[in-house]
């Protein structure tokens, strides 16, 4: 009996390394987006502690250093909400990118699939003709 053998394995070997390369390059996005998120939430607690601390306070100056704060605060914000859009629309190509190398691997596993049954069921018909033809001339058996 002969080994299986899948003449496109090369290829598909192939095609499961981009797929992973491809996944790995997608998760490199979403952490740089995860990473934006964070700093946006760091602002958000930043803000929130300013204006804690400014409760009930009559001092003209933390008041106008409160406002330059939350002004450079929003500056950053905007500046991050930019980062983040623009990675967004990156990690849309690269979600692509994973999708079509996932299906190039489906197709070609599909296919090895098929080959192998195909050969598991060519085997089985050898053996059994093999057990037929041993039997036969054993026995003189006749059909």
């Amino acid at each position: 009996m002969k080994k299986f053998e899948f003449s496109m394995d090369k290829i598909l070997d192939l095609r499961r390394f981009e797929q992973k390369q491809a996944e790995g390059e997608l998760g490199k996005i979403n952490s740089q987006i995860a990473a934006l998120q964070n700093q946006l939430k760091e602002i958000a607690a930043s803000h929130a502690r300013i204006v804690e601390q400014g409760r009930g306070c009559k001092d003209f100056s933390f008041i106008s250093q409160s406002q330059q704060y939350f002004t450079l605060l929003d500056a950053k914000k905007e500046e991050i909400f930019k980062q983040i859009a623009e990675l967004e629309i990156i990690a849309d190509q690269r979600r692509q990118v994973v999708k079509e190398a996932m299906q190039k691997v489906k197709v070609l596993e599909k296919l090895r699939e098929k080959k192998f049954n195909q050969w598991k069921e060519d085997t089985l018909k050898e053996e059994e003709t093999e057990a037929e033809d041993i039997v036969t001339s054993r026995f003189g058996f006749k059909e």
